[in-house]
């Protein structure tokens, strides 16, 4: 099947900002700003037909008030308060079980379907102490986030087929379908304290240390204090050596505490089959009901932490008498207790000495439940690891009439956790899950120049070589009732993909239609591209843009599914190239 699917979407937004001077030493800003939006057919691309598509739309709004107050010629207070919110809601184009057939098409009706509305309230402040040789910055903040929610995602019940040919012959692998309460409130509360300070030990040498403290409601973990260091030190006029080491705590998300609470066996209820009858999934080969249908549930370790990383780095800079600069920066990230799931009543092989998974295609007698009568127990754990080693060289050379700036980035990045939802091909072996992330090399670089008739060129080229994915089998060989299985001894992510580049040029010419009068140094452009000073008069400015100018195709995604037709094919491609047009008029 091949063809195009609009998907039309409808955007408004409205903004206004304003500033009291309350006195000379104390300024008031506000703003406020509403958005809507309609969109219809999301959900539609790659494998995924256009019966699975739905329709989203809804509402936003944000006020933000930022009180700041010069104290003294040393000492700023700066208080600001920021209340947003908004509703949505997502409607199924296709009331019907969703048919997925692994890699090869996406079909039937789309399991999207609910209601959303939320609140949320940040407020802080901020203290800035700034002398001759020590600055000080201190203070806090805290965030208040409510949402009410009406889920009936995958009501409809979903089938999944390891292969075309299984679909053909009605023989699906699972069934999964949820029913039970859709409405849930969820609220949660968070907040940090903080102090960094910076100061000049030498005239060569300046130091920095910070430390932060956060806490947030629905985790227990309250161990998050975070330290951090950092150094500058000039070696000559022209050189300068820096570093710096840290810990940032993440939070968790209260979207996951969320599906925690919806799905904990008091709530909403998740029902799977393995080798489900078809197309009524509740009755077994001879006809008849199946009477005992298992849930799934979804828990939290008892010992769950608050995800953190380690972040450290250290760079060299020197700029050469020509006006060339080059950077080099080793970074390293170590990330702990990261967020992951696994299921802790998968089928196990009670032959085995230790607890092991089941064998493809083994018998139950010998394949069974840790409990039986109970159905999959998601344990939302902080297990995860993760560890970075980045190495980047930039430079940049600036003459009369061109700039030039580009770097190369090489990459080793492994972790074990993808997410607090995400599972392990083998329950009961994680350390299976360690693969490696990301692109190995990056390579980038932009030019800008002028060109006659006072129009500005930028020209910019972007290159990376493949990223990694998986070898899947396409099936539930473990019998854990999750089609993510790896051939024996396969790690994660063990295949590459090919390269990407992409070459991009703007085109842009500023024209002055009424007489300007610029208050202050109007020798030329600010660094954000508009001018010193104020401006008053119209300017009129044309641009043109294409991007992937050499129109190639960049493959994004590739089947590593073994049942999969496409089975080592690209399945998904970033645009071809695209040209567009503008008239912009500023006031």
């Amino acid at each position: 099947m091949s063809g195009a699917v609009t998907i039309p979407s409808k955007n408004r937004n409205y903004s206004t900002t304003a500033t009291a001077q309350i006195s000379e030493n104390h300024v008031v800003n506000w703003s406020f700003s509403h958005g809507s939006n309609n969109n219809r057919n999301f959900g539609v691309g790659g494998f995924t037909l256009p019966e699975q598509a739905f329709s989203f739309g809804g509402n936003n709004f944000n006020f933000q008030i930022k009180d700041t107050a010069v104290l003294s010629s040393s000492l700023n207070n700066e208080v600001r308060f920021r209340v947003s919110g908004g509703s949505n809601n997502t409607v199924p184009a296709t009331i019907a079980p969703s048919i997925n057939v692994i890699d090869a098409f996406k079909g039937g009706g789309s399991s999207a379907d609910g209601e959303n509305q939320n609140r949320f309230y940040e407020f802080g402040e901020l203290l800035m102490y700034t002398g001759q040789n020590l600055s000080v910055k201190a203070g806090f903040d805290g965030t208040y986030n409510r949402n009410d929610s009406v889920s009936r995602n995958n009501f409809n019940g979903s089938f999944t087929f390891s292969s075309l040919d299984d679909f053909i012959a009605g023989k699906p692998i699972l069934y999964n379908v949820n029913r039970g309460e859709t409405t849930l409130d969820v609220d949660q509360f968070q907040t940090a304290m903080f102090v960094q300070t910076d100061f000049r030990l030498t005239s060569r040498l300046a130091m920095g240390f910070g430390l932060r403290y956060e806490t947030q409601t629905n985790v227990s973990d309250n161990n998050n204090l975070d330290p951090r260091l950092g150094f500058a030190y000039s070696i000559g006029s022209s050189t300068v050596l820096r570093g710096g080491t840290g810990i940032f705590h993440q939070r968790l998300n209260q979207g996951t505490v969320a599906q925690l609470i919806r799905f904990d066996g008091t709530g909403q209820e998740s029902i799977t089959i393995s080798n489900p009858s078809y197309p009524n999934p509740f009755v077994d080969t001879e006809g008849e009901p199946i009477l005992s249908l298992p849930t799934s549930t979804r828990v939290r370790a008892d010992d769950l932490a608050t995800p953190y990383t380690w972040n450290s780095q250290v760079s060299l800079e020197t700029i050469f008498d020509q006006g060339l600069a080059l950077t080099g920066t080793y970074s390293f990230v170590r990330g702990v207790h990261l967020y992951r799931s696994r299921n802790t009543n998968a089928p196990v092989d009670i032959t085995a000495s230790t607890p092991s998974s089941c064998r493809p295609e083994q018998d139950e007698t010998t394949c069974q439940r840790p409990d039986p009568a109970k159905g999959n127990i998601y344990m939302l754990e902080s297990t995860g690891l993760s560890s970075s080693h980045n190495l980047n060289i930039n430079f940049r050379q600036r003459l009369s009439f061109v700039n030039i700036n580009g770097g190369y980035s090489l990459n080793s990045s492994y972790g074990s956790g993808g997410g607090p939802f995400s599972l392990p091909e083998d329950n009961h072996d994680l350390a299976a899950e360690w693969g490696r992330n990301g692109a190995r090399h990056r390579f980038n670089t932009s030019v800008n120049f002028r060109l006659p008739w006072n129009i500005n060129a930028n020209t910019r080229f972007n290159w990376n070589s493949g990223n990694p994915y998986n070898l899947r089998t396409g099936r539930d060989d473990n019998q854990d009732q999750n089609t993510n299985d790896r051939p024996e001894g396969v790690p994660r992510n063990s295949l590459t993909g090919p390269s990407f580049s992409n070459l991009s040029l703007n085109l842009s010419k500023s024209i002055q239609l009424r007489s300007t009068t610029v208050e202050g140094d109007s020798t030329g452009p600010a660094a954000a591209g508009g001018y010193y000073g104020q401006r008053r008069g119209v300017r009129m400015t044309i641009s043109a843009n294409a991007n992937n100018v050499l129109n190639r195709v960049n493959y994004q995604s590739f089947s590593g599914v073994m049942t999969s037709p496409f089975f080592g094919l690209p399945t998904r491609a970033r645009p071809p190239r695209q040209i567009s047009l503008s008239l912009n008029f500023n006031f």
